[in-house]
């Protein structure tokens, strides 16, 4: 886990698997903060601006200075009023969405299947619902960046918040990404042909790849277990003081494992996420 700081802001490219805010006694971002401020040598207390969630790698930010954080609270939020997006992440997936570029709209909702607090799409959510927040609409953007024998590297665009939004929205294009055990097997396969699967039914499991693709990651179907998932929040937009000052680009490297998989599948990220304005990298 490595920080950039421009400014009273300081990137963190956080490995897949560490909690943001962890329980007592277990190890987070927030319970290194503390190490953290010691170690750049910082006079003010470091806190959570944004952050990728635990299943994921990449970006978190932290700000030193709570005027700067309210500034950047209320810009996303009007980003997300305006939907322009913020946000960006990459991912690998079991699938190849189609059309290649495009927006994927759910309403979603928490629902407890047996012992599992999950997320579901709902079809035709009431106004009540969604004004009594028990329901709330939802949008990603999407584009694959290439494609290779059935998987693909796609840039996703959260332009709501919710949780595990990007897992199920990626189930909806009949795709999964990998590593997901929770709700990839939501997606099914009927006489080649891609069915969704009954939510009662398709309860989380470790996640069931075509052998084809498992020969090419040289992995075995009794080793998937260990599979990390392949979801990696790579680049935040930070904006400028003034409109004469422009947006900065904060930008984290996918972690290695993500980086092997890529290149034994044949995937390669030809179109730049990036911006070509200015770009800080937490390496």
């Amino acid at each position: 886990m490595s920080a950039e700081s421009p400014g009273p802001l300081v990137a963190i490219n956080k490995p897949q698997g560490l909690s943001i805010t962890g329980k007592e006694q277990e190890v987070s971002v927030s319970s290194l903060l503390a190490d953290l401020q010691q170690h750049l040598g910082l006079g003010s207390d470091l806190h959570i601006v944004k952050a990728a969630p635990k299943e994921s790698s990449g970006l978190v930010l932290l700000s030193t200075c709570h005027m700067t954080t309210k500034r950047l609270e209320d810009y996303y939020a009007l980003c997300r009023k305006a939907q322009k997006p913020t946000a960006s992440y990459c991912a690998v997936m079991a699938g190849v969405p189609h059309p290649a570029e495009g927006e994927i709209k759910a309403a979603l909702k928490l629902e407890r299947i047996e012992d599992w607090q999950l997320v579901v799409p709902v079809t035709d959510p009431s106004k009540g619902r969604l004004e009594r927040r028990e329901i709330k609409r939802t949008l990603t953007r999407y584009k694959v960046l290439d494609s290779a024998d059935g998987c693909a590297l796609v840039q996703l665009q959260p332009m709501s918040v919710f949780q595990a939004q990007l897992l199920v929205h990626s189930t909806l294009m009949f795709c999964r990404i990998l590593g997901d055990h929770t709700y990839s097997a939501r997606v099914g396969k009927v006489l080649g042909e891609n069915i969704f699967v009954p939510m009662d039914i398709a309860l989380p499991r470790t996640q069931v790849l075509e052998e084809n693709v498992l020969r090419r990651m040289h992995f075995t179907q009794q080793q998937m277990h260990r599979m990390p998932l392949h979801l990696h929040f790579q680049q935040l937009m930070i904006p400028g003081e003034s409109p004469a000052e422009g947006d900065t680009f904060l930008d984290a490297p996918p972690p290695p494992f993500f980086q092997r998989t890529l290149q034994l599948l044949g995937l390669y990220a030809n179109k730049q996420l990036c911006s070509d304005r200015d770009t800080y990298t937490a390496k």
